[in-house]
């Protein structure tokens, strides 16, 4: 895409080059291996080749949950037990 495509929204290029919405929660740069028709719709099926998550370390950042058309940051996960289930 172009700059004109972002127009209003501050943005960086990526580590491939592509356009990275700045303040993302999380940001993939994926390469399109294959397009399917799907109704009204395209698929696309992508090898990821670059991300990112917001914070030092991604790996710290945790997982994210997709509720009610947006995504949000799981900042603290609580670990139950499952009844009658051995602990690992």
């Amino acid at each position: 895409p172009g700059r004109e495509d972002f127009c209003g929204a501050a943005w960086s290029p990526g580590p491939t080059g592509l356009p990275l919405l700045d303040g993302a929660i999380a940001t993939l740069e994926c390469t399109i291996v294959e397009t399917f028709s799907a109704g009204d719709h395209d698929l696309f099926i992508g090898r990821v080749d670059a991300m990112d998550a917001a914070g030092d370390d991604p790996a710290a950042v945790g997982p994210l949950l997709y509720f009610r058309r947006r995504y949000l940051r799981i900042e603290q996960a609580v670990h139950a037990p499952v009844k009658g289930k051995p602990e690992a």
